[in-house]
């Protein structure tokens, strides 16, 4: 059966993103990205109109369903709240080391040239948002608007970029980063720290 423009679409927007964690965005071609998707050259300009516009909407699904599940999808599997955090960092930490060239795509243009208007700074708030409304039904204490803010986007920055460095501090630090044991102990300590809740863990080598 012949696959609908739909299928396609997500054909090539796959096809982009495995282009981009093989070469890295500056160097992917809309040739490489048509030979990985197994078509020809006028079918992407057909479906996406641009390179540029194919690329930023490859970019946005891999948010949505490649580097980290749909927010909606873990927040509607986790009823309590710092377990549905616990996972959402845990899959955002898993898909930076899985996907450590498209991580890096999404912060190039805030880090190349200043540009903090593309569609991964757009989520980052909207996550950031989401997770601040959340925290509010956690027990903190008496933690203002402002502090809690700055909590999660602590967090957030947290475990993103040492999902983009796990080998920043390997020699201080002595373990792996990549162990999904240290992971996991590293999401529990970074909860318990920042949100002051009472699951105290610690990391051993």
């Amino acid at each position: 059966m012949k696959p609908s423009k739909a299928q396609l679409k997500e054909k090539i927007i796959i096809a982009t993103l495995e282009c981009i964690e093989k070469k890295g965005i500056q160097s992917v071609t809309v040739r490489d990205i048509a030979e990985k998707a197994g078509i020809n050259l006028a079918s992407v300009n057909y479906y996406f109109g641009s390179k540029e516009a194919l690329l930023e909407e490859a970019l946005k699904y891999s948010l949505y369903s490649t580097l980290t599940q749909n927010y909606e999808e873990i927040a509607q599997a986790y009823s309590e709240p710092r377990s549905m955090m616990k996972a959402f960092f845990t899959d955002l930490f898993h898909g930076s080391l899985q996907w450590p060239n498209l991580t890096r795509s999404h912060i190039y243009g805030p880090i190349t040239d200043n540009n903090y208007h593309g569609v991964f700074v757009d989520w980052l708030n909207e996550i950031a948002e989401k997770l601040t409304a959340k925290v509010k039904t956690l027990h903190t204490g008496a933690i203002d608007g402002v502090t809690l803010k700055l909590t999660i986007a602590q967090m957030l920055y947290t475990v993103f970029l040492w999902g983009i460095m796990p080998d920043l501090f390997n020699q201080f630090l002595g373990f792996d980063f990549r162990d999904h044991q240290i992971q996991e102990q590293f999401i529990d300590l970074l909860l318990d720290r920042y949100l002051g809740t009472d699951t105290t863990s610690s990391i051993h080598e």
